[in-house]
Order: structure tokens, then sequence, then C-alpha cells
């Protein structure tokens, strides 16, 4: 299967937010329930953010 999506880039300007939602996965990981919300106009990198953080929990599984 083929999508028309571009290559994801570089991952720049996010890392304060990013840390946030990694601290909130790292709770998670260890049994204390976290929800958050990743909410913005169109364009502003919430699909992006999110596969950061979906590429840290995936190499923290590995772990």
């Amino acid at each position: 299967m083929t999508t028309n999506r571009p290559p994801i880039t570089e991952f720049i300007g996010r890392q304060q937010e990013l840390s946030v939602l990694t601290v909130a996965l790292d709770d998670a990981m260890q049994g204390q329930g976290r929800v958050a919300m990743i909410a913005g106009e169109p364009g502003i990198g919430k699909t992006r953010i999110t596969q950061e953080l979906t590429a840290v929990a995936q190499g923290r599984a590995g772990r």
C-alpha cells in the first residue's frame, strides 16, 4: 500500500512539549494512568509530535 504522505522530517521546536508527553508515557508505563490532549490549529504539528511520541514508546517497549 502506498500513501501520498511526505516523508517524516527532522523534529524541530517542540522538545518541551515532547518532554511533557514523555514523562506522561513513563508514568503510564509504571502503572500511573495519564490523559494528554494534543490540540491546535491545522498544520501546527499534532500528528508529527504524536509520531515522535510513538517512536519513543516503541523504543522503550523494546528495552
